[in-house]
């Protein structure tokens, strides 16, 4: 038995995981940081990774195993929410590995920033076989972290690397399966409407491993379709109107291409959508002039391929981006003079 609560909980979901769960655990029971709990949850595996959980469950005692049918990954964290013993939960999957002073740096934060209700990290990318492959510089820099939230639409950080506040989850109701394989994403979009900050700390405090049979890599177009959604619902709420999937899918770099965007009636969308978040976006971080100008350069030349191919002519698709980014410029003498 655990002799205190802890203030945080370690939550680890599991489903079949016995090549890379003892490495995780063990980065676990590695931390500098000591007052944790382990909560993993072991969704139905069939392979041997219920007799590693019942030798670490012997080892330490502040290892806590719940056992159930497999019901998917929603219905496992949300088990998890529902069972953590700690102010805040840390998530890791059954995968990945955690730096030693992880929790530590990001207990540290929390404790300090009380607007701050989840905090991710830099990641180091690894494979099966422990290599690095890439490092992932996530925004950490408020601005800098809101100007992907709202001109880009997506919530720049990873979600095997956070720890957020237990309550504030519980109080968004966890989870939610509609946005299955994008369920992180739903909620990062719904912690930034409760008026929480989402934050990076700049530090490689988690490797991420990718290979061929993690989630991520086998349910792509769902999470896709889910993601788009949840972009939808979040942009509907800031700008007080209905907004589909197929729409809110246009705000996103990664479709810039003339297949998603090959039409003017698509770019005036894509622009009027920017425009409006970028009024937003202004007015939540109260930028300077010279700030608002080089946001305003930046998101005009994230536009000019579409200029480019939606005007053969390069001298007519440069005086539409002037046009585009002096439009943009406006909006920062209206909010300076109010």
């Amino acid at each position: 038995m655990i002799a205190k609560s802890p203030l945080v909980t370690v939550l680890l979901p599991v489903y079949n995981g016995e090549k890379y769960l003892s490495a995780s655990i063990e980065s676990i029971l590695r931390q500098n940081y000591r007052d944790f709990e382990l909560l993993i949850i072991n969704d139905g595996s069939f392979d041997s990774t219920s007799e590693i959980l019942k030798r670490y469950e012997k080892r330490d005692q502040r290892i806590r195993v719940h056992n159930q049918d497999n019901h998917g990954i929603v219905f496992a964290l949300n088990k998890g929410i529902d069972l953590a013993i700690g102010k805040y939960i840390a998530r890791i999957d059954s995968d990945d590995i955690m730096q030693q002073n992880r929790l530590e740096d990001q207990v540290n934060l929390l404790e300090k920033k009380t607007n701050v209700g989840v905090v991710g990290s830099w990641m180091e990318i690894i494979n099966e076989h422990d290599i690095t492959l890439t490092y992932w510089k996530l925004p950490y820099k408020k601005e800098d972290f809101d100007y992907w939230t709202y001109l880009n639409g997506e919530i720049r950080i990873g979600h095997p690397c956070v720890m957020y506040r237990t309550d504030l989850i519980r109080s968004l109701g966890g989870y939610r399966s509609d946005y299955i394989d994008a369920e992180d994403v739903d909620l990062w979009f719904r912690v930034e409407l409760s008026g929480f900050e989402l934050i990076n700390i700049p530090k490689y405090l988690t490797s991420y491993r990718q290979h061929n049979f993690q989630i991520t890599n086998q349910n792509r177009d769902s999470s896709v379709n889910s993601r788009n959604k949840a972009l939808a619902d979040y942009l509907s709420h800031k700008l007080n109107c209905d907004i589909n999937s197929e729409t809110a899918s246009l705000i996103c770099p990664s479709n810039y291409s003339n297949k998603i965007i090959n039409s003017q009636e698509r770019f005036k969308i894509l622009f009027d959508l920017k425009y409006k978040m970028f009024n937003l976006f202004i007015k939540k971080n109260k930028f300077t002039r010279i700030e608002i100008n080089r946001y305003a350069f930046k998101i005009c030349l994230s536009l000019w391929p579409l200029c480019r191919i939606l005007y053969s002519n390069p001298l007519r698709a440069i005086y539409q981006n002037t046009i585009l980014f002096m439009r943009f410029r406006r909006l920062q003498i209206n909010n300076l003079e109010n």
